[in-house]
């Protein structure tokens, strides 16, 4: 369950924060950024692994909730396996993308891509959670 939703008490400042809403995934892409090796356990690791043969470690997603998510893709917010969620007894320091296990991340990640709608549910960012739940009539129960 996530516990932070934004910084401060701007509602509008979407930055390193898990997004709500809608999404639509797309490609795979290969960020060089997130390259880096990492040692845990004794074994050297990918900060974030690769999901396929030629090297690709993310998955963009594009935000369908206006005043939301709808600047995901162009702030980079994607999906991706991460180093540090394969040690810690909870999930975190994602920055706003929704990060697996490593070893699950592949798998997930190649059955949704390429068009796969994605609604992550976030009921602790009430305000955040009321505007995707306004889009859609007759969504507000859904997920109770």
């Amino acid at each position: 369950m996530i516990d932070r939703c934004h910084h401060g008490s701007n509602i509008n400042d979407r930055t390193n924060m898990t997004r709500a809403g809608f999404f639509v995934t797309r490609n795979f892409y290969n960020s060089t950024s997130h390259k880096d090796r990492k040692s845990v356990g004794g074994r050297s690791v990918l900060e974030w692994p690769n999901l396929d043969s030629n090297g690709n470690n993310g998955l963009r997603m594009a935000g369908l909730s206006p005043g939301v998510n709808d600047e995901a893709l162009g702030s980079g917010v994607v999906m991706h396996g991460a180093w540090y969620n394969d040690v810690a007894a909870t999930m975190g320091r994602s920055y706003g993308c929704p990060a697996f296990e490593s070893d699950v991340a592949p798998g997930v990640l190649k059955t949704i891509r390429g068009g796969t709608l994605y609604y992550s549910y976030t009921p602790r960012c009430s305000q955040l959670h009321a505007k995707v739940e306004n889009q859609v009539r007759g969504w507000q129960g859904m997920c109770r």
